[in-house]
């Protein structure tokens, strides 16, 4: 997989501020709860894989990705949410689960963050 920095840098400068911006009470709008949640799935599936992400958040954290998607703008979430809840389906444990699929799951992620990124960045281009 090649990594493109720039989207990279974007992505964790920007989930920072809508981070502090949720942590100080403010109200997000629905892009910035988009950018928060992806933001938080893919820095734990960059650091240990999907099966982080769901050993320290579970199933509610995955919904609430899920529920914040914008299809129409990030249409490229599409897949991912897809793969994820195709492994995780029927799973008593979505973390078993995910970690007993590694290292597809993460092939799988890397071969579509990309595009998330990019239509995050086009559907965010206001953000401060």
């Amino acid at each position: 997989m090649d990594t493109d920095w720039e989207l990279e840098d974007w992505l964790l400068d920007v989930g920072e501020r809508v981070e502090q911006k949720a942590t100080a009470g403010g109200e997000l709008t629905p892009v910035e709860r988009l950018i928060r949640e992806f933001w938080v799935f893919d820095m734990h599936t960059r650091n240990g894989g999907v099966s982080q992400y769901f050993c320290n958040y579970g199933a509610e954290q995955w919904q609430a990705l899920k529920s914040a998607w914008l299809p129409n703008d990030v249409p490229g979430l599409g897949p991912i949410l897809s793969e994820v809840d195709r492994v995780i389906a029927g799973a008593a444990d979505p973390y078993e689960a995910t970690l007993n699929a590694t290292p597809d799951i993460e092939e799988f992620y890397d071969a579509h963050q990309l595009n998330v990124r990019r239509e995050l960045r086009s559907l965010a281009l206001d953000l401060p």
